[in-house]
């Protein structure tokens, strides 16, 4: 699965919980034989229910 993939379903609703899509994203990213430092160290930026924004890491936000 290719990085673009994974970042397009983690963008995909912004009102899911995003570490539970850090944490499969991480899974199946795993999975699929790649390496999972690789993923870990994306950036990535979501949408809060509240209409703001927040920024993150998916190891970090993975790991909350």
């Amino acid at each position: 699965m290719r990085i673009d993939t994974i970042l397009s379903r983690l963008k995909a609703d912004s009102f899911e919980n995003v570490a539970t899509i850090a944490t499969e994203a991480l899974e199946k990213w795993s999975k699929s034989g790649n390496d999972p430092t690789v993923l870990r160290g994306v950036e990535l930026t979501w949408k809060t229910p509240g209409g703001g924004t927040e920024t993150g890491f998916v190891g970090s936000v993975a790991d909350r």
